[in-house]
């Protein structure tokens, strides 16, 4: 074609000439593409299932995404959005492969393009820091008043409420003091307080706003400390956990948090167990099941 002549009017000039019967664009198609270069390709049925058999199971021919189909149409500049516990922004197989919200300013606290999301660049995190499973239940405030605690790890971002799973036996009159803290012996940094008329008699997410949101230092290790503030042997609270003893199939679903119990002298710590527990929604779609880590298995 001359310069600046397009595709489309090229088509168009040549058909508006009497003696062209008709004129279209000279696609070139190929065969296929290559196949990534991805030791571990043949070892994902979500992309390509030839019924190859991973870890001793067969797949199911063609129970697939289609993924070297779609890179016969297109092999680049395609964004697509995942729901799945989070990313890990840092891997190789990803690094400069994310998408950018080009109508969003960093960490400046305001949706800068109005779509209801405050700082979403790249995604965002609509579970916040959690653990929502619970398969046992503990009493809190039944003849003791032992803290219980959670650690988490910092994200860079704002911590403005937490969410325990919790119910209670008979009336208990007394409250949960909830706590977040740099060490499980340090002071409090922020608090909020569960009160008896907030929660049922069956386990239920409660939410609590803290009376300070903090911004939590990406990599460091926080905790979410809740002590019932006094004793009743018929009127208690319980509080949902997940616990490895319970569970034969994901016995650690945090893995950048254990679970705590004070026994009235020191601190016991269940590395694969953890508190059901639940934060605000922030912008980091950072992965802490583990699903998405660079050290993870395929």
């Amino acid at each position: 074609l001359k310069p600046g002549v397009s595709v489309n009017q090229a088509v168009k000039d040549l058909k508006s000439q009497r003696d062209v019967l008709y004129a279209e664009p000279n696609y070139i198609y190929r065969s296929f593409v290559t196949i990534p270069n991805d030791t571990y390709f043949t070892n994902q049925w979500g992309l390509n299932n030839t019924g190859q058999t991973i870890n001793s199971f067969a797949g199911i021919a063609d129970a697939d995404i289609d993924a070297p189909e779609a890179w016969d149409i297109t092999n680049g500049g395609v964004t697509v959005a995942i729901i799945d516990t989070g990313i890990d922004q840092g891997h190789p197989d990803l690094s400069g492969q994310l998408w950018q919200n080009s109508g969003e300013v960093p960490g400046n606290g305001i949706d800068d393009d109005g779509n209801g999301y405050t700082d979403d660049v790249g995604g965002y995190n609509w579970a916040g820091i959690s653990q929502i499973y619970d398969n046992v239940e503990w009493p809190l405030g039944k003849t003791n008043t032992y803290e219980r605690a959670q650690s988490i790890k910092g994200t860079g971002e704002r911590l403005s409420s937490i969410g325990l799973d919790l119910g209670k036996s008979g009336s208990p009159v007394f409250n949960i003091k909830i706590s977040i803290r740099g060490s499980l012996n340090g002071g409090d940094l922020s608090t909020a307080t569960v009160y008896p008329g907030d929660v049922g008699t069956s386990l239920s997410e409660i939410n609590k706003n803290l009376n300070s949101p903090i911004t939590l230092t990406s990599g460091k290790t926080y905790y979410i400390v809740f002590k019932a503030t006094g004793t009743s042997g018929s009127n208690y609270y319980y509080i949902g956990a997940n616990e490895s003893l319970y569970s034969s199939y994901e016995p650690d679903p945090y893995k950048d948090g254990n679970e705590y119990w004070w026994n009235g002298v020191a601190w016991d710590s269940y590395p694969n167990d953890d508190w059901y527990f639940h934060t605000n929604a922030n912008p980091n779609p950072r992965d802490d099941n583990g699903h998405g880590d660079r050290k993870s298995v395929v």
